[in-house]
């Protein structure tokens, strides 16, 4: 790969090896060290809207605990991690992100590796190790300023959709028909000006035209009365794709007609051709989709889904971490309004669900602000939340993060933070520097947090039952709330902790007795040993978070949906399939 061309084509994905690539040595054989370097390029690759994957030959459940544990997994998609030959499999890695491979480049030490893959795909971009020192200066990976890292955000529903693709049994119709494809049509085109001259100057997979403009150009186009120029927004029940094609037709000619490949096929293009009543169009190059077929695209539906309540079902609000977000995947339905964790765009993963920030989410002054900026753990908009919102029947929180997180108070204006396990205190050295290996921070945060907060540890119970009770008089007496408690199974590793958690299920139950219209959904009737958890008291297997979700249904008769078999794998059934596979 050369970054002296003049027009360099520009790389939209990376994909990485991990042995003597991503890390040094060989995970397999216990000799693998993590680089924290390639980690921050991987983080900021994402921050310029440039996606990272994975190709290794490697065990996947070992290299996701390693990546995990460095807080880096979230930040790759549709990754592959398998003994497989790679060629075939980046063939079929970019098929499924609906790229081209010259979009592409892999990066592996060894060469017969590269050499394979170049095989399969003759044009993609391949670099050995020695690149990735450069690689943030090559102008092929400039990329385009995401700090909320939407283009992520895109492709994991895109990846979520191609996992339930590959899962289901259905035919290709069937599929886009059960997908609930809603496409809005706008002629307002100055609202998305700068997401229509970028669709315009970088798509090509599905430019039919490949007519590029200049801005100058644009507005000339969108102020010609002789023209008809729209848009369209393309959701799912997978994710809301946002803006995603514009025509501009004149005189019954199509002089523009594009779409982005996050579409592919969707039918989207063919159904806008349809309503547009198949103008004339010439069509320039390759385009990776026909619009010849002259069968009806009858599985998408015009204009913004409209929210519906079935008879029996009622609009629920989630909020919680990892468990809330496994158990979700089990329970299929269009009510449900959900707040997870989520990774920030500096290798964190935010954590906005213990009390302390709900009650800190409506009395938070302009100081305390000040001091959450400074936080890297924490956003700007870590202390808003939709759950005090008006509509919700039914309100689920977990309490696993209050059983779990340290808290920090700072000393001038009283803000509560909670953050990392109560065990470890980040004002103390030691603290400090464990947390320094796990999580990247400023070289000026420790001292900062170390003046200007003090530990308290872990939430006390008395707070607890406090804010819990502060939460339900924030709530209509007629809006349900169901409190999510924590397992009690012992474990070697933390030989305390389903002590810790049975004091707290103990003072939530006594609370949850007083208070109306409040539930508990029982963890320990579910996960009962350690052959319900995962890797510790505070992660289930798959058949622990299927049955936390029946109990919900149990909770709420009539209201959440029993999910067909499809819809119960839609969730889970891409992990099963990957590790047999190896696309993850």
């Amino acid at each position: 790969m050369s970054d002296e061309v003049e027009a360099p084509i520009p790389i939209k994905l990376v994909i990485w090896d991990l042995d003597d690539t991503f890390w040094a040595g060989t995970l397999s054989e216990g000799g693998a060290t993590f680089s924290e370097g390639n980690a921050e390029i991987v983080r900021r690759l994402s921050a310029r809207g440039i996606i990272n994957s994975i190709c290794s030959k490697n065990d996947y459940a070992a290299a996701k605990a390693e990546l995990e544990a460095h807080g880096i997994w979230e930040y790759f998609v549709f990754p592959n991690i398998a003994w497989v030959p790679k060629g075939p499999a980046i063939k079929g890695m970019i098929e499924r992100m609906q790229l081209r491979p010259e979009n592409v480049l892999f990066i592996d030490d060894g060469s017969g590796n590269r050499e394979e893959a170049r095989h399969y795909l003759p044009s993609l971009e391949v670099a050995s190790p020695e690149i990735v020192d450069r690689l943030l200066d090559l102008p092929q990976l400039v990329g385009k300023a995401d700090p909320e890292l939407s283009r992520l955000s895109q492709y994991r529903q895109l990846e979520e959709r191609a996992d339930a693709r590959d899962v289901s049994q259905l035919s290709n119709d069937a599929f886009l028909r059960q997908s609930q494809i809603h496409v809005e049509l706008s002629l307002a085109c100055n609202d998305e000006r700068a997401r229509i001259l970028e669709l315009i100057n970088r798509t090509n997979q599905l430019n039919f035209t490949k007519q590029r403009l200049s801005e100058n150009q644009l507005d000339e186009l969108l102020l010609d009365r002789e023209v008809e120029s729209g848009f369209v927004r393309v959701s799912d029940r997978y994710g809301d794709y946002g803006v995603c094609g514009f025509y501009a037709r004149r005189d019954a000619v199509l002089e523009h007609f594009l779409f982005s490949c996050r579409i592919l096929h969707m039918g989207v293009e063919q159904w806008l051709y349809q309503c547009l009543g198949r103008p004339q169009l010439s069509v320039e190059g390759e385009v990776s989709s026909t619009l010849d077929d002259t069968a009806d695209v009858d599985w998408i539906a015009e204009g913004a889904p409209t929210p519906r309540r079935a008879s029996g079902v009622h609009r629920i609000f989630f909020k919680g971490g990892c468990d809330l977000e496994q158990v979700l995947m089990a329970i299929p339905s269009d009510s449900l309004v959900a707040e997870v964790n989520r990774p920030l765009g500096n290798g964190h993963i935010q954590h906005a669900e213990h009390s302390e920030i709900l009650r800190a989410s409506e009395t938070t002054s302009d100081a305390q602000q000040r001091v959450i900026t400074r936080l890297p753990f924490l956003s700007e908009d870590a202390f808003q939340t939709r759950m005090f919102d008006p509509g919700y029947d039914v309100l689920v929180y977990s309490l696993l993060m209050d059983y779990t997180q340290g808290v920090y108070r700072h000393r001038e204006t009283g803000l509560r933070i909670p953050f990392g396990d109560f065990t470890e205190d980040l004002t103390s050295d030691l603290g400090a520097k464990r947390a320094s290996t796990q999580r990247p921070f400023p070289d000026d945060f420790f001292p900062w947090f170390r003046e200007a907060f003090e530990f308290e540890g872990c939430l006390p119970e008395m707070r607890l039952v406090e804010n819990l009770r502060w939460l339900r008089t924030k709530l209509h007496p007629s809006q349900r709330l169901i409190l999510i408690n924590a397992a009690e199974v012992p474990f070697e590793s933390s030989p305390e902790r389903h002590e810790h958690h049975a004091q707290r299920n103990r003072a939530v139950e006594a609370v949850v007795s007083e208070l109306a219209n409040t539930e508990i959904c029982d963890v320990r009737a579910i996960v009962r040993s350690r052959a319900d958890c995962s890797d510790g008291i505070r992660h289930y297997t798959r058949r622990a978070y299927v049955g936390i979700a029946s109990e919900l249904r149990e909770l709420l008769p009539g209201t959440l949906p029993e999910p067909s078999l499809f819809q119960l794998y839609l969730g889970w059934g891409r992990r099963l399939f990957r590790r047999f596979i190896g696309m993850r």
